[in-house]
């Protein structure tokens, strides 16, 4: 059986009993938004920025054991970092889910909005494994092996993580 990527990581979600998550809409993530408009057990808590959102996803995991949070990539992803750091410092398991650009835009170095407009798409990722236990890019390819590892890194270890 087939399952998309947004479905297996609320799956993931799901199974650590969190049943908000924290963030605001962008383009880069409104796929995964509109899965949770379905999902019964998930509510999406919209948040006036992505700092605010990732306040609000570290103090929900300190008081429900793991919380969660999604941004877009590059402005939304950024201004979520201090939340992020502030949760590693305080030991609280954030799972951190942005959105990104097409992978093929990725992988021919495209010029989008919401980067810094050179063809990197690695500075963001590189600025969270500052602050984070567990990093990954998912990819269809990687996704069964990467969100599971990534996400348990997070409950185990207690520190947030991003994918």
């Amino acid at each position: 059986m087939k399952i998309t990527i947004g479905s297996f990581i609320l799956q993931q979600l799901h199974a650590l009993n969190v049943d908000r998550i924290y963030g605001v809409p962008g383009d880069y993530n409104l796929s995964l938004l509109e899965l949770l408009e379905n999902d019964e057990r998930l509510a999406f808590v919209g948040n006036c920025n992505e700092l605010n959102a990732s306040y609000a996803a570290d103090g929900y995991a300190r008081m429900k054991g793991a919380g969660a949070l999604i941004v877009t990539y590059g402005v939304g992803d950024l201004a979520a970092l201090s939340g992020i750091a502030g949760a590693y410092a305080e030991s609280s398991p954030v799972i951190c889910i942005a959105g990104t650009p097409p992978l093929h835009a990725m992988k021919n170095h495209q010029l989008l909005h919401h980067t810094l407009g050179d063809g990197n798409f690695d500075n963001v990722m590189n600025c969270f494994k500052q602050f984070t236990v567990a990093q990954a890019l998912i990819t269809p390819e990687n996704a069964a092996q990467e969100i599971p590892r990534v996400i348990s890194r997070a409950w185990i270890e207690k520190k947030p993580v991003y994918l």
